[in-house]
């Protein structure tokens, strides 16, 4: 190109430099506005949780004004360093996280720990240094996020452990979620097959973590289905990413909306397929990563017409129905309880979405839906043996039920509950064989609304359910 330049006329040569130089200052001025406009929306957004959590610490008990508190970033994304470890003559207290998030002193689960990191960059800025000790020059697989540990040296993994240990020491975190953890080997094209060095480095984290507190929690975002199972069996809980069957259901389509894979798989007998792996899949219906099933629930599938708002309410309440009751933790992605339908690529996929929550609570059929998610995690919570690994379980809800699905469970102490309800367009007849050996069966919301024997028809309208137990003890006052 250069060649053919120098045999222009200067004139042109003149002209085609002065336009260059136009094009590079403009795209160079952007290239700054866009960065200033990223690094204020980032400081703002942060600047607004340092104010929350301020006014809540002020209210608290353990609140003194004459204390100093210092505000320490876990995980995920920052525009900071990592603080993992304290440095030295630091004094952290750990009423910091106590105060900031959690009621009572409580603590929970850090989200998101032991992201890629964001620092130890070379002067470039784009790629790790190669001087580095901890970090791959270039990820040897495709599950990189910044820059990639090297979590196959030992030096890295004593590194976690450690920070791990002062986590749960100092400020009592009693659980971690690990993203991206396909991304813990050096094994290249291994992402989506075993790879016995990534699932030793996992359960290498996850003996310490119980070696500190037997009680914790580990969770993956790991999406390898073989090796899922082999954590399982370690304790280690993944994500179960049912995003497609839920979305499906909302929009009507039921061939293709099936739930089996929510829960870990029963018999047809109703007994536990492998309770060494119980409870390892946390299922979730929406998350950071997936789109709002409520926004796609707005249309029937493949471009039909619109779903009108309290009919799409009332199909997200069954399908949290559904969801919510099948054994095994689940969960809840912020705002699905009131229906949030705001697409995940609003404002870009990781831009800023409007809080609505106001708005909505003001809406009776978004009420309505909230106050079912209420309904349905209470009842869970007061009858916990109806979602342990010896529970007797059987549901019917794949393809092939498109208009009336089925779940029935029964404790080891005998106690029974049915769930059943209309997934289909519009009111309709729905059959129902309630599980033998139970002469009377109440409404779960409504006691004085007996069901007797087994064989029952009910008109129902679309996205109706009825949950129904054994003994009236257990329903509503």
């Amino acid at each position: 190109m250069f060649a053919t330049l120098i045999k222009l006329d200067s004139v042109y040569l003149k002209r085609f430099a002065y336009v260059l130089v136009c094009v590079l200052v403009f795209m160079g001025a952007v290239r700054i506005a866009y960065g200033l406009k990223v690094w204020k929306f980032g400081f703002d957004a942060e600047t607004k949780l340092a104010e929350r959590i301020i006014t809540r610490m002020e209210k608290m008990d353990e609140f003194d004004i004459e204390k100093q508190y210092k505000l320490l970033q876990i995980g995920s994304q920052s525009l900071r360093k990592k603080y993992y470890i304290r440095k030295d003559k630091e004094q952290n207290s750990p009423e910091l996280l106590d105060i900031a998030y959690y009621k009572e002193g409580i603590a929970s689960g850090a989200y998101n720990f032991f992201y890629q990191a964001d620092f130890l960059s070379d002067d470039v800025g784009l790629k790790t240094a190669a001087e580095n000790p901890w970090f791959n020059v270039d990820a040897p697989h495709q599950w990189s996020v910044y820059h990639d540990w090297n979590h196959s040296n030992p030096m890295v993994r004593e590194h976690v452990k450690r920070s791990l240990t002062y986590l749960m020491e100092e400020y009592k975190i009693d659980g971690f979620r690990f993203d991206l953890t396909k991304g813990f080997t050096q094994n290249s094209g291994t992402e989506e097959r075993y790879d016995q060095s990534r699932v030793d480095i996992i359960k290498e984290y996850n003996a310490h973590i119980m070696s500190v507190d037997d009680d914790a929690v580990m969770i993956c975002e790991h999406f390898v289905e073989d090796e899922n199972w082999e954590l399982g069996k370690d304790g280690i809980l993944v994500w179960r990413n049912m995003n497609y069957p839920y979305t499906k259901a909302m929009r009507r389509n039921m061939s293709e909306a099936d739930f089996y894979g929510t829960t870990n798989g029963f018999n047809a007998d109703g007994t536990m397929a492998d309770w060494n792996n119980f409870g390892m899949l946390v299922g979730f219906q929406e998350s950071h990563d997936e789109e709002r099933v409520n926004y796609l629930g707005q249309w029937e599938d493949n471009n039909g017409p619109s779903i009108p708002l309290a009919t799409r309410m009332e199909r997200a309440k069954i399908n949290a129905a559904f969801f919510l009751l099948s054994p095994g933790p689940k969960m809840i992605w912020q705002f699905g309880e009131i229906g949030y339908d705001i697409s995940i690529n609003e404002n870009d996929r990781t831009g800023k979405k409007p809080c609505k929550t106001a708005e909505y609570m003001a809406v009776k059929e978004r009420k309505a839906l909230y106050d079912t998610y209420a309904m349905l995690i209470k009842f869970r919570k007061d009858n916990p043996r109806f979602f342990d690994y010896d529970v007797n379980f059987r549901w019917y809800v794949g393809g092939n039920e498109q208009t009336g699905r089925y779940l029935f469970a029964r404790s080891a102490e005998g106690q029974h509950f049915a769930l059943f309800g209309n997934f289909g367009t519009g009111s309709k007849s729905i059959g129902v064989e309630l599980p033998d050996g139970v002469e009377k069966w109440y409404d779960y919301q409504n006691k004085s609304s007996v069901w007797n024997g087994s064989s029952h028809t009910t008109t129902m309208a679309e996205g109706q359910f009825y949950l129904l137990v054994s003994d009236p003890a257990m329903c509503l006052e």
